[in-house]
């Protein structure tokens, strides 16, 4: 019994070790794939962008991967991790027409109410969200700017978005969890869920129990 605590224990250690290090490797699988591929694109969206911050006088951040964030608001705490969940309000507007395409606190798009994300599950949102949360806090307000390949690319999301647009997005995150916390959280939602269970059970049991009498 201690044997196999102690390697379940070891196989945590090893796992939580281990992510980070796969999570780096696939981040630089995308650099590779996607970002060195597709230079020439790139570039011309990203005169496109500092075009327009310039004319606006708008001040941003670029990364390195060629997403602009622009922060209104810095948040507290340290910077979001590839083991983090992040809870996000978002407005995702067209670059060429301010044009509002998707939106969760808007209810004509039929989803208020915000979003988690993994931050670990690359794909789950396109990588300039991605490339943007890593550089973000708890509490951070920002507008972003996100290169086409590093959104829907020349595919595009028909009907909202068509291909190679540049996006928008007003973002804040609401909150940031790392793993502990997310892994108690699931484990008093599945300790909550185990205690109606057994009240049902027991009602039910005393309810056959007196039919019987």
């Amino acid at each position: 019994f201690a044997t196999s605590i102690e390697a379940d224990s070891a196989n945590k250690i090893e796992s939580k070790l281990g992510r980070p290090r796969f999570f780096s490797s696939q981040l630089v699988k995308i650099e590779k794939e996607l970002i060195l591929k597709n230079k020439t694109k790139l570039d011309l969206d990203d005169k496109s962008i500092a075009a327009y911050l310039a004319k606006n006088n708008i001040k941003a951040t670029k990364t390195k991967w060629g997403t602009y964030i622009s922060i209104t608001s810095e948040g507290t705490g340290a910077l979001i991790g590839a083991a983090d969940q992040v809870t996000i309000n978002y407005t995702g507007k067209s670059f060429d027409s301010a044009r509002v395409f998707d939106s969760n606190i808007d209810p004509k798009f039929n989803h208020v109410g915000p979003i988690t994300v993994s931050i670990e599950r690359l794909g789950e949102v396109v990588m300039g969200w991605t490339d943007a949360l890593l550089h973000m806090k708890k509490g951070t307000k920002a507008t972003i700017y996100i290169p086409s390949i590093l959104g829907y690319g020349n595919v595009g999301k028909a009907p909202a978005v068509g291909p190679d647009e540049i996006l928008v997005f007003d973002m804040e995150i609401v909150n940031v969890e790392n793993e502990e916390e997310v892994l108690a959280k699931q484990q008093e939602a599945n300790a909550r869920l185990i205690e109606s269970q057994k009240r049902q059970m027991d009602s039910l049991n005393k309810a056959y129990n007196q039919k019987k009498k």
